[in-house]
């Protein structure tokens, strides 16, 4: 084949690259899509406040009435059994149930928001990984984070490291897989 034809061939198959490439991919809507996770999860985040305030509430008067029940003598001010310390406490949970509602919404929202970023920036997020047997589900991302770190340190360092946050059982555990 001459050489001419075969650079042009070459040439034509870049180009046929470089534009299903760069077309793949609308960065404007991307940016667009990653704005509305932004305010997705911001609005997640204040409702995820406004639940933990309503759960405060909640618990607030909850025991209030429990105080109220146990000792009415110094506790019922209004005279009436307690019925209205039920009342506020009931009328806190109901509060809760609905911010916890509002929660909810605002996670699917963020969840929704985060599919759209898949589709509109061509990226797939990775799978969260397999917990570890035998490490506590709150130590799961410092086993991570250690594993990572297994081949640029020793395993004597490891778990020095794993061991100021976790127990010798559980840093074996997690040091012990691939």
């Amino acid at each position: 084949m001459p050489l001419k034809l075969l650079v042009f061939i070459i040439t034509i198959i870049m180009a046929t690259v470089v534009v299903d490439v760069a077309g793949a991919v609308s960065y404007s809507g991307c940016a667009s899509e990653l704005d509305e996770l932004k305010n997705a999860a911001e609005e997640a985040i204040n409702a995820s406040r406004r639940a933990k305030s309503a759960e405060e509430e909640y618990e607030s008067k909850k025991s209030d009435y429990d105080r109220c029940r146990r000792f009415p003598d110094t506790y019922d001010f209004l005279g009436d059994q307690c019925r209205s310390k039920y009342r506020y406490a009931k009328d806190a949970q109901d509060e809760l149930g609905y911010a916890v509602g509002r929660l909810q919404s605002a996670l699917s929202s963020v969840d929704i928001a985060t599919q759209d970023v898949k589709s509109s920036c061509g990226y797939s997020f990775a799978n969260p990984a397999t917990p570890m047997i035998g490490v506590k589900p709150e130590h799961q991302r410092m086993c991570a984070t250690i594993k990572r770190l297994k081949s640029t340190m020793k395993v004597e360092d490891l778990l020095g490291l794993c061991n100021k946050t976790m127990g010798e059982t559980e840093c074996q555990a997690c040091l012990s897989r691939p």
